[in-house]
């Protein structure tokens, strides 16, 4: 079972102007889930029929629904 299911998330679902704010890419290319231990000890970091990218977008949506800026979802984002 993965935990925190929005790391997985943003792994999958940030923007590349996201992911170079947040680093989340390496030197081969963007990070997933394998890279980080405490993601990837769970065994799981991927679930059949589980869209992680169009997820991220709801949460993003979401964020957006209730008015946080741009820049203030970037703030959440960067606390993850």
């Amino acid at each position: 079972e993965r935990s925190f299911h929005i790391f997985y998330q943003l792994l999958r679902g940030a923007s590349p102007t996201q992911r170079a704010a947040l680093r989340l890419d390496g030197q081969g290319g963007p990070l997933s889930a394998r890279n980080f231990p405490s993601l990837a000890a769970s065994g799981c970091t991927d679930i059949p029929g589980v869209d992680d990218a169009a997820a991220f977008g709801a949460t993003s949506a979401a964020l957006r629904a209730i008015g946080l800026s741009e820049g203030e979802a970037a703030e959440v984002f960067d606390l993850l």
